[in-house]
C-alpha cells in the first residue's frame, strides 16, 4: 500500500506541471472556419471578412474601414509558418441572445526577416451558425517561444524570493511526505497525516514574464507549492502557500503508544513536549 501511495504523490507531482492543453478540440466545422478567416486576413480580403461578420454588428462598409486599419500593420513580407499556440471555448446563456458559444484561437504568425506577429480569432456559434465575431492581429518583437522562455536574467528581488519560496515550501512538503511514508506504521493517524501535509492555505501566484502577481487568502492549494507552464507559448506561473499540514507535522504529529516492553524509536520521536 504504501509503494501505490509513492507512487501516486510521484505522479501528482509530475502531472502538476507537465500538462499539455495547446489544442482543445472544437468543432470541425469551426476549426475550418477559423482557419479560412486567417487564410482571408493573411491575404487581406475584405469581402470575406466583412461577410462572415454578424448582420447587426456592423455595415459592410464599416467592417471593410476597420480591416483597413489592420492591414496598415499587417507586416508586409511572406509568410514562412503559422503556428495554433492557444485556444479555448465558452458557452454562454443569457434571456436576450439565448444560448451560444465562442471559440477563441490564437496564431502566431512567422514571416521572413524573423519577424513575428499574432492573430486573435473569435468564432460565435448560435443558433447552429458559425460567424466571426472578434479579430486582432498585433506585431511581436519576438516569438512567444522566446518571450515566455524561463530565464533568471534581469529579473527583480520580487522573482527571486518567490522562486525561493516555491523550492523550499516543495521541499518541505516532500520531505514531510518521505518521512510519513517511512513512518507510516509508526504513526498515530498516518493518513490524516499525508492528506493534511499535502494542503496549502492561501496562494501567491507570479508570472514569470510580466512579473504580475495575485494574492489569495481564501484558498486552498494540494502540494503547497507548484507552477503551470501549459505550453511554450504561454508564461511560467508560480504558485506557493503556507504548508500548514506539513509544518505542523513536525510539531504536533505522535508516534502510537507502544506495546509494553517494546523499545522506542528515536527516529519518530517528536517535539510534543515542546
Amino acid at each position: 500500500m504504501l509503494r501505490w501511495i509513492a507512487g501516486l504523490l510521484s505522479l501528482i507531482v509530475m502531472l502538476s506541471g507537465c500538462m499539455d492543453a495547446s489544442v482543445i478540440s472544437i468543432p470541425p466545422e469551426v476549426e475550418e472556419k477559423t482557419e479560412t478567416v486567417l487564410d482571408a486576413l493573411l491575404e487581406q480580403d475584405s469581402g470575406y471578412l466583412a461577410a462572415s461578420l454578424p448582420d447587426q454588428m456592423m455595415t459592410e462598409e464599416e467592417a471593410v474601414a476597420a480591416l483597413e486599419d489592420i492591414y496598415t500593420i499587417m507586416i508586409d513580407a511572406e509568410v514562412v509558418e503559422r503556428k495554433l499556440v492557444g485556444r479555448s471555448w465558452r458557452t454562454h446563456a443569457s434571456t436576450s441572445a439565448g444560448m451560444y458559444t465562442d471559440y477563441e484561437s490564437t496564431y502566431q504568425i512567422e514571416y521572413a526577416g524573423d519577424d513575428y506577429a499574432s492573430a486573435f480569432i473569435q468564432i460565435r456559434r448560435e443558433n447552429g451558425e458559425d460567424s466571426l465575431y472578434f479579430l486582432n492581429y498585433y506585431q511581436m518583437e519576438q516569438s512567444y517561444e522566446e518571450a515566455f522562455r524561463f530565464s533568471l536574467a534581469g529579473k527583480s528581488p520580487f522573482h527571486y524570493a518567490v522562486l525561493l519560496l516555491t523550492i523550499a515550501v516543495a521541499i518541505l512538503v516532500l520531505a514531510t511526505v518521505i518521512t510519513i511514508i517511512r513512518r507510516w506504521r509508526r504513526l498515530r493517524s498516518p493518513i490524516k497525516w499525508l492528506v493534511f501535509s499535502l494542503v496549502g492555505v492561501g496562494q501567491l501566484s507570479l508570472d514569470w514574464t510580466t512579473g504580475l502577481w495575485t494574492l489569495k487568502l481564501l484558498y486552498v492549494q494540494v502540494l503547497g507549492a507548484g507552477f503551470t507552464k501549459m505550453t511554450a507559448y504561454e508564461p511560467l506561473i508560480l504558485m506557493v502557500s503556507i504548508p500548514i499540514g506539513a509544518i505542523l507535522f513536525w510539531f504536533r504529529a505522535t508516534p502510537k503508544p507502544k506495546d509494553p516492553g517494546e523499545k522506542q524509536d528515536p527516529e519518530i520521536e517528536t517535539a510534543e513536549g515542546a
